[in-house]
């Protein structure tokens, strides 16, 4: 499965494959093998790619991954599905978060008139059980909030605007 991953600012494609032999890491229009051992005692692992082995540090935090590799310091994010169709979405028509599947609104963070905030939650919908945040992609003003907590909603409908004149 292809996902989105944002490494200390900057967002990458890839995809982690399962094969028979294992894993292989798809980026960049290259596949290596990829392997990750089990912690030592001093807490370190040892991350294979293709035929290069590092030791490696690896700590969770929520949704937040930190890796340490030859003494650099990452950070990494995996980016959700739902989230990432919900921004690609709204970045398309720049004006509109639409739903990126069928699913019920759990709740509404903001009014009409409102001022926001790239990345600021502006509702919460629920599709097959999985809770997603829908988020401004940009800094505005709410225009309109198409949909109240409790009502379901198709694939591609309106969710939140914004207004034109906060657009660049």
């Amino acid at each position: 499965m292809r996902r989105q991953f944002e490494i200390d600012g900057l967002t990458l494609d890839a995809a982690l494959l399962r094969r028979a032999d294992g894993y292989a890491l798809q980026w960049a229009g290259d596949t290596q093998a990829v392997a990750l051992s089990d912690p030592r005692p001093d807490g370190a692992q040892t991350l294979r790619v293709g035929g290069r082995a590092v030791a490696v540090h690896i700590a969770r935090e929520g949704d937040v991954t930190f890796v340490q590799i030859d003494g650099r310091s990452f950070t990494v994010r995996t980016i959700e599905p739902l989230t990432a169709f919900a921004h690609a979405g709204a970045a398309r028509a720049d004006l509109v978060a639409r739903a990126p599947m069928p699913g019920t609104v759990v709740s509404v963070r903001v009014q009409p008139g409102a001022n926001v905030s790239k990345g600021e939650v502006l509702m919460v919908i629920e599709s097959m059980k999985l809770e997603t945040a829908i988020t401004a992609w940009r800094d505005g003003t709410v225009a309109a909030v198409h949909l109240d907590a409790g009502q379901t909603f198709d694939r591609d409908t309106p969710l939140v605007s914004l207004t034109p004149e906060a657009a660049e």
